[in-house]
Order: C-alpha cells, then sequence, then structure tokens
C-alpha cells in the first residue's frame, strides 16, 4: 500500500496540476466556506423546519459542486473530512449538541457522496474516501461523535459494495487522535 505522500507523487504532472488548481480555485471561494457556515450554524440554533433546511443544504452542495465542474471539470476524487465534536456525558446531553454532530460529521458525508455519485458512475471512475475515526468503537463522553463515525464506516462498507462494479473505491480511514485546532480545543483532564 502507497501513503498519500507517495500517491500524490505518482501523479502525472497533468494530474498534479489539476489538483493543484482544484485546491487553488477552492481557496478563493471562500464565499462558498462562509455560506456554509452560516447554513451550519442556522441548522445548529433553530430545531424546526429543519427537514427544509437540509434540503436547502443539500442543494447548496450540488450547487457548489456545479460550480466546480464548470470551472475544472469532473470530480474524480472526493474525502469527506468535515468533523465537529461536543463532548458531553450522554445523560447531560442537550438535543442541540447531538444533532449538531450528527449533521456535520453525517450528513455532509451523504450530501458530498450524493453529489458526485453519479457522475462517477456514468464516467466509469471515481475515489471516495471517508474519515471516520477509533471513536467509532466508543468513547466516553463522546456518543454524538461516536455514533455518526460508526455511520461512516457503515455508510462507507455499503456504498463501496454498490459501487465497486462501476470502477468506483469507496474507503474510510478511521484516525486515533490527531493533533487538531478540534483537538487542542479539548481541555485538559
Amino acid at each position: 500500500k502507497m501513503s498519500a505522500l507517495e500517491a500524490a507523487s505518482a501523479l502525472s504532472p497533468d494530474e498534479r496540476d489539476r489538483q493543484l488548481r482544484i485546491i487553488r480555485f477552492l481557496e478563493h471561494k471562500s464565499d462558498w466556506k462562509n455560506h456554509y457556515a452560516g447554513e451550519l450554524q442556522q441548522l445548529q440554533a433553530v430545531t424546526g423546519r429543519t427537514k427544509e433546511r437540509l434540503h436547502r443544504l443539500f442543494a447548496f452542495v450540488e450547487e457548489a459542486f456545479a460550480g466546480i465542474e464548470a470551472e475544472l471539470g469532473p470530480v474524480d476524487m472526493l474525502v469527506n473530512n468535515a468533523g465537529i465534536t461536543r463532548d458531553r456525558i450522554f445523560h447531560k446531553m442537550s438535543f442541540q449538541e447531538w444533532d449538531a454532530v450528527m449533521k456535520v460529521n453525517l450528513y455532509s458525508m451523504f450530501n458530498c457522496c450524493r453529489v458526485v455519485i453519479n457522475g462517477m458512475r456514468q464516467r466509469g471512475y471515481g475515489r471516495i474516501v471517508n474519515l471516520s475515526s477509533t471513536s467509532a468503537y466508543g468513547n466516553p463522553g463522546q456518543a454524538n461523535y461516536s455514533a455518526p463515525k460508526a455511520g461512516v464506516i457503515g455508510f462507507t462498507k455499503t456504498l463501496a459494495r454498490e459501487s465497486a462494479s462501476k470502477g468506483i473505491t469507496v474507503n474510510a480511514i478511521a484516525p486515533s487522535m490527531v493533533k487538531t485546532e478540534m483537538m487542542l480545543a479539548i481541555p485538559p483532564a
């Protein structure tokens, strides 16, 4: 198996250039990131009309990917890496804390996969990598984090089985604690 660095270095110069253009394009489209963040805050703050808001968020993701594809061509690779925590012992956890983590850690993966999968199937090629966590196997104070991360594993296995015959690979990575901004925000014991 190749590491991500080895895989990136194995890309042709044209493919590396294409990936760099995608990264630059997304960096310059910060208004999309800001709009998405605003939508998530609204979803977390308002529990009424959640279904309507989730449909709007899905429509926004469709629109964002349509813009990417219009500018840079079809999406052949997708990495779902969205994740937040709202750690609290379950009996003290609010619905809002549960709901917010589910929406970011599970629904965002569905939204992005759902938008790109048909194009990948039509082209007979695609690569999807979903980030899970070792917390999928349970962690005190993280029922709302563990549940969607376990869902990522089940979703990934199912989508992989549904898509393999169409030339699409779907894999999950379940890292342990990684030094990130989210991790550094956890108060010391």
